[in-house]
């Protein structure tokens, strides 16, 4: 109830985040503080070591194509679900010039739109048709120094709802 230093010095020792004695109202109060700020900085912590351990494990766990390429249009990177979308193993998809692999995205929009953004240095997010594959998606662009990260999102059946939607009002 009264506390010493020397229990308070070995609780820290032994791990214990923050302490405070006993009585008044007010102390549960700071008891609920005290226990939000440790459950948030530990998810911090946790966020912080889980991509120190394994920052590509970390974008693997991404539901949604993730992939980079250099400023001469070649894949740096890609994740699993990039690779489906590509229909493509890695080791095909590494290396390879982008518009040389698929042809067909050269006269799509995509192509214009990867183009600004890595010449504009600016990131975006796009909703476009990909006429070739019968698909709509949502990408979200991201240029840098060295290239450009495409995070890439298929919204086929969305914009089937929209359609279908439309059509019954009118």
């Amino acid at each position: 109830g009264r506390g010493s230093e020397e229990v308070a010095s070995e609780a820290i020792s032994a791990g214990v985040t923050d302490y405070l004695q006993k009585g008044g109202v007010e102390t549960y109060e700071l008891l609920a503080n005290r226990i939000k700020n440790v459950v948030s900085h530990s998810r911090v912590w946790e966020f912080q070591a889980a991509i120190q351990h394994d920052p590509l494990g970390f974008v693997e766990r991404f539901s949604d194509p993730l992939y980079a390429l250099d400023s001469e249009w070649t894949f740096t990177y890609a994740n699993r679900v990039a690779c489906d979308l590509f229909e493509t193993r890695l080791d095909r998809l590494i290396g390879e010039n982008m518009w040389e692999l698929f042809p067909e995205a050269v006269e799509t929009p995509f192509y214009d739109h990867y183009h600004e953004a890595l010449a504009e240095g600016e990131s975006r997010t796009i909703e476009e048709p990909f006429d070739p594959w019968d698909r709509w998606y949502r990408e979200h662009l991201y240029p840098a120094e060295g290239g450009l990260t495409v995070i890439s999102h298929d919204i086929t059946e969305e914009k089937w709802r929209e359609w279908e939607l439309e059509r019954n009002r009118e």
